[in-house]
């Protein structure tokens, strides 16, 4: 396994490209990415807040469809189950 740290930028449309090398062979990875503002003052405060309706859903499904309402629903389930689950 390798890990990399690379600094990138998030382009006008909300989207992240990555051209990483590799000394790997060709074939199947596993690619764990975690994405983390640097806080640097050039980065837009405009920019929209995380949405689970983002990328490839953006502007599909119902319109009183809350995913994030629903996400939040999900966690708080999860969260119940594991306190269930502690001694």
């Amino acid at each position: 396994m390798t890990t990399l740290t690379v600094r990138s930028e998030i382009d006008g449309d909300g989207k992240l490209r990555l051209e990483v090398p590799c000394q790997l062979p060709p074939g199947p990875v596993e690619v764990v990415l975690v994405v983390q503002s640097t806080g640097d003052s050039s980065t837009p405060s405009s920019r929209k807040p995380h949405s689970a309706r983002s990328g490839l859903f953006l502007g599909r499904g119902p319109k009183d469809l809350d995913p994030d309402a629903i996400t939040d629903e999900m966690n708080a389930e999860w969260k119940n189950k594991l306190a269930d689950l502690e001694p």
